[in-house]
C-alpha cells in the first residue's frame, strides 16, 4: 500500500502562463506594426496559426513582444507580469490615454482571466492584439476597459534591438542550455495532445472515474533536417499535472511512455500520432486522481529523463520547445456503489494513554468498509484536537492517504500518523479530544456520510513552569505611613516558588488606592525584572523610589497599596493567582508646625529695633539639592550698628534646630531695608524626607542688644523630597 501524509497548512500548486513558439519580427516601429498587420491579415478566422502551427489565439503577450522580436523575460509569462516588471527592457510606465504608435497598451487581470492583456498600438487610436476569439485582431484602442479589465497604461520596449528575426517563446525558449541555432538540425515539437477514444477519432474532456481514457499526441519534426548520429528512437513521456496549467517539472506525475523511430520522424512526414491507455480507476487507487477535480495532460519530445533531462538524446535546432500545450480535462464521480466508511480505535502510539506538554506523539485509527462495494479511488483521512491550548476550537494535525483496493467490502486498514511527523503535544496542559476523520474530502460517495469520524480523550500534563509571588510589600525609608502630599517609594519582594526559572523578563506594576482616589485603583509606576535572576527559590527585589515622583493625594485616610508580578503576562506559570500582594497605611494631615524664637528672652535694653519682614524659600527641596532662600531686614526705629543675621532649619515639630549660616551689616538708619539671601547645598543631603520650618533671624548670631526681639524671626514651611 502506498502511504504518505502532509502536515498542515497543505499547499497547493498553482500554474503560469504558458507561450507558444514563434513567428518572425523586426526591430523598429514601422518593421513591427508592418508585420503586426501582416499577421492580422494573414489570420481572417479564429483558427490562425504561427508558422509551427501554435493558435495565436489567448497569446497576447508573446504575441505583442514578438512584434519586435523580443526574447523572452525571466519570470515575465503574461501581461501583466510585462506591466509589472521593473528591469530596463521595457519602459517607464505611463497611464495617459496619449498612447504612441508601437507602444505596448496594457489592461489588468479580471476574475475570469489572471493574466490580463496587451496589444501593440499602430496609431490612430487602434491596435493589433492577440484576440482571445479572433487570433490575431485590429480594434479600437478602449481606454477605461477591456474584456473588464481595467486600462493600465502604456510602455515602450526600450531595450529589444536584435540585427535578425528572433524565435522561440514561452516554455519553448531558447535557453542557455540549447545549441547554437543551425540549419543543419532537427527541431522536434508536440505538436497536438488529445483525450479521446483509442482510435483519438471522439474526443472527450470529462470522464468517469471508472472509464479508461486514451491520450493522444502528434510528434513533428519542424527543423532543417533529419536528425543523424547513433541514437535510434527517441521517448516521448506523457506527464499528468493538477489543475489547467502544467504544474513544475518537479511535481509532474509520468503516466506512460512512448517511442519513435528515427526513420518515423523525418522532416517531410506527417507528425507522428502516439497514444497511451489511461486507466482512470488504476490511478485513483491512490489518489493521483480523484473526481470532482480538473488535470491536464502535457508530452513532451525526446525527454529520457523526468528530471535534470539535459539536452535529451539528440541534438536539437531548440530543446526548449519539446513539450506540449496542456490538455485540460476533468474527472466525474463514477456509478453509485455502496461503500460505507467507518473509523474506529483512535489511539496515540506506543499505547499511550496521556502526554507530557511538548512531547512528540503520532496517532493510529482503524479504517473499515462496512459497504458491500469498494470505492473507485483512494481517498485521504485528517487528525484533529481541540483543548485549551487551541481555543476550544478544532485545529488541524496531519492527514494521510489510503488506498482504494485494501477497502474491499468488509475489510480493515490500519492507518497511522508517526511520532516523527512532526506533530507535539500543545504546551497548555488539560483535557484535548483528538478526532480522526476518513474521506474528509468527501471524494467517495457513500450510503451514509454521518459515521466517518471517531474520537480520542487524552490529557496533557502541564509542563513545568515558574510560579512568581509577590511578598512583602512596604514603603521606603522604613515608613509605616505618610503625610499627605510626601513623595514615596514602594519596595517588593518577587519570588519565584516554580520548577524552572522563566524563559524571559517580566514587568511588575504599583498601584494605590484610597480616599484620595475615589477608593479606585489608581496605577502609580512598573519596573522590569530579567528572568535569569529568578531561578527556582530565589528571591528577587524590586522597587520604586522616591526620586520616580509619586506623590500620596492630599486626602488623609487609610490607603491600600498593590504590587503585581508579571501583570501583562508574559510568563507562563503554575498559579497565575499569586502574583499580587496587598498593603494597607495611614496618611495623615499636614501637622502645625512649630515656630521657634531663639532671641527671646534677651534683656530688652538697648536703643534700636530690627525686624525681619519677609522670606522666600520653595515650597519644596529634594535631598541634596541646593537651597536659596532670600528674606528682607529692616532697621524699624533707632539706628543699628553692625549686626550679623543667623540662617537655620528645623524639623515641622521644632526638634533638629540647625545653624547653617549667616549674613552680616554695617548697620542702618530708622526706616532702611536691605535683602538677604544665601546659597547653600550644606545639610540638604542629610535631611530626611518630610516637613522643615526655614528660619531668618535677624541679629540673630551677634544678639546686641534691641528694644524689642518679637519682630526678629521670620519662619516659613517647606517639603524636603
Amino acid at each position: 500500500m502506498k502511504k504518505w501524509f502532509n502536515i498542515f497548512p497543505l499547499a497547493i500548486a498553482a500554474g503560469v502562463c504558458a507561450a507558444p513558439v514563434s513567428s518572425y519580427a523586426y526591430e523598429n516601429v514601422a518593421d513591427a506594426i508592418s508585420w503586426a498587420q501582416d499577421e492580422d491579415n494573414r489570420c481572417p478566422g479564429a483558427d490562425c496559426r504561427d508558422p509551427h502551427g501554435v493558435n495565436w489565439i489567448d497569446w497576447c503577450w508573446t504575441f505583442a513582444r514578438y512584434t519586435y522580436a523580443g526574447p523572452a523575460i525571466p519570470d515575465v509569462l503574461s501581461a501583466i507580469d510585462a506591466w509589472n516588471y521593473n528591469g530596463s527592457i521595457l519602459g517607464t510606465r505611463h497611464s495617459d490615454s496619449d498612447i504612441p504608435a508601437g507602444a505596448f497598451v496594457f489592461y489588468a487581470p479580471t476574475s475570469s482571466n489572471e493574466y490580463g492583456h496587451v496589444g501593440l498600438s499602430i496609431g490612430s487610436g487602434r491596435m493589433i492584439h492577440a484576440h482571445y476569439k479572433h487570433s490575431v485582431h485590429e480594434d479600437k484602442i478602449p481606454t477605461d476597459a477591456l474584456w473588464g479589465g481595467k486600462y493600465l497604461g502604456w510602455r515602450w520596449p526600450t531595450a529589444w534591438t536584435p540585427d535578425e528575426p528572433f524565435h522561440g517563446g514561452g516554455p519553448n525558449d531558447p535557453d542557455p542550455g540549447d545549441p547554437p541555432a543551425s540549419d543543419d538540425l532537427p527541431d522536434f515539437i508536440t505538436d497536438k495532445v488529445t483525450l479521446a477514444n483509442r482510435s483519438g477519432k471522439k474526443e472527450k474532456y470529462t470522464w468517469k472515474i471508472n472509464e479508461t481514457a486514451y491520450v493522444h499526441s502528434w510528434t513533428d519534426n519542424i527543423g532543417d533536417a533529419d536528425w543523424e548520429g547513433k541514437v535510434k528512437r527517441i521517448r516521448v513521456p506523457f506527464y499528468l499535472s493538477s489543475g489547467t496549467k502544467e504544474d513544475s517539472h518537479s511535481e509532474w506525475v509520468r503516466i506512460g511512455r512512448e517511442k519513435i523511430q528515427k526513420s518515423k520522424l523525418r522532416r517531410k512526414d506527417k507528425p507522428k500520432h502516439e497514444y497511451i491507455r489511461f486507466e482512470l480507476s488504476k490511478w485513483a487507487n491512490d489518489s493521483t486522481v480523484l473526481p470532482g477535480r480538473t488535470y491536464n495532460v502535457v508530452v513532451c519530445a525526446d525527454r529520457p529523463k523526468d528530471e535534470n533531462n539535459g539536452d535529451g538524446d539528440v541534438k536539437e535546432k531548440h530543446k526548449s520547445n519539446n513539450c506540449s500545450t496542456e490538455a485540460v480535462f476533468s474527472i466525474d464521480y463514477g456509478p453509485a456503489r455502496n461503500v460505507d466508511l467507518i473509523t474506529g480505535n483512535l489511539a496515540l502510539t506506543h499505547g499511550r494513554s496521556e502526554l507530557q506538554a511538548g512531547e512528540p506523539y503520532g496517532l493510529q485509527v482503524e479504517i473499515s468498509n462496512i459497504g458491500t462495494k469498494r470505492p473507485w479511488n483512494g481517498f485521504r483521512t485528517v487528525y484533529d484536537i481541540k483543548g485549551p491550548g487551541t481555543g476550544g476550537q478544532w485545529q488541524g494535525i496531519a492527514d494521510d492517504g489510503s488506498n482504494a483496493d485494501q477497502l474491499y467490502p468488509g475489510a480493515t486498514q490500519f492507518e497511522e500518523i508517526s511520532d516523527g511527523h512532526g506533530a507535539t503535544a500543545p504546551m497548555v496542559g488539560g483535557d484535548y479530544t483528538f478526532r480522526a476523520c476518513a474521506d474528509y474530502e468527501q471524494v467517495v460517495p457513500e450510503t451514509d456520510e454521518g459515521n466517518n469520524c471517531t474520537e480520542l480523550e487524552v490529557y496533557i500534563v502541564p509542563p513545568p513552569l515558574p510560579d512568581l509571588v509577590a511578598h512583602s510589600l512596604r514603603l521606603t525609608n522604613g515608613r509605616t505611613s505618610l503625610t499627605v502630599g510626601d513623595l514615596y517609594g514602594l519596595e517588593v519582594g518577587i519570588q519565584n516558588i516554580g520548577e524552572v526559572t522563566p524563559s524571559n523578563g517580566f514587568r511588575s506594576s504599583y498601584a494605590i488606592k484610597g480616599p484620595g482616589t475615589g477608593d479606585q485603583w489608581q496605577q502609580v509606576a512598573d519596573d522590569g525584572s530579567d528572568a535569569d535572576e529568578l531561578y527556582p527559590g530565589a528571591t528577587q527585589w524590586e522597587y520604586i523610589t522616591d526620586g520616580h515622583g509619586a506623590h500620596i493625594p492630599d486626602v488623609p485616610g487609610t490607603y491600600t497599596a498593590r504590587a503585581c508580578a508579571d501583570y501583562q503576562g508574559n510568563v507562563a506559570e503554575e498559579d497565575e493567582s499569586n502574583n499580587c500582594t496587598e498593603m494597607t497605611f495611614e496618611v495623615n494631615s499636614s501637622p502645625t508646625c512649630v515656630i521657634l524664637n531663639p532671641m527671646e528672652g534677651l534683656p530688652t535694653t538697648g536703643s534700636f529695633d530690627m525686624a525681619a519682614t519677609s522670606i522666600e524659600v520653595p515650597d519644596t527641596i529634594r535631598r541634596g539639592d541646593e537651597m536659596h532662600p532670600k528674606v528682607t531686614n529692616c532697621t524699624v526705629s533707632g539706628s543699628s550698628p553692625k549686626t550679623r543675621a543667623m540662617w537655620a532649619f528645623a524639623k515641622c515639630d521644632g526638634t533638629g534646630f540647625t545653624h547653617f549660616d549667616g549674613d552680616g551689616d554695617d548697620g542702618m538708619n530708622a526706616g532702611k531695608c536691605r535683602e538677604e539671601e544665601v546659597y547653600t547645598d550644606r545639610h540638604s543631603a542629610e535631611m530626611e524626607p518630610g516637613l522643615y520650618v526655614m528660619y531668618f533671624i535677624a541679629n540673630g548670631e551677634s544678639k546686641v542688644p534691641e528694644s524689642d526681639y518679637s519682630n526678629n524671626v521670620q519662619a516659613t514651611v517647606f517639603q524636603v523630597e
